[in-house]
């Protein structure tokens, strides 16, 4: 089973390299990009076909190592 684990800052930490990038695709003439948010994908790819058990281990695997979970949050994705 494949999974897609999207990582992204929460709303109210600030997103510094989002906001770069969009003024400066503002300035490259893209004016009608109004906010950028940056984040990370993780692709794995799991052996197992229980796709609640996948979710189960997915969220440790963010809480001990894949995310902050402090100022990010993330999103599970199964193909």
């Amino acid at each position: 089973m494949k999974a897609n684990v999207l990582i992204r800052l929460n709303e109210d930490v600030l997103d510094a390299a989002g906001r770069i990038l969009k003024q400066r695709l503002i300035e490259l003439g893209f004016t009608e990009v109004r906010n950028a948010k940056i984040g990370r994908l993780i692709e794995l790819d799991l052996e197992t076909a229980d796709k609640d058990g996948a979710r189960e281990r997915i969220q440790k695997m963010c809480d001990i190592l894949l995310a902050n979970g402090d100022v990010e949050n993330t999103i599970t994705l199964f193909e």
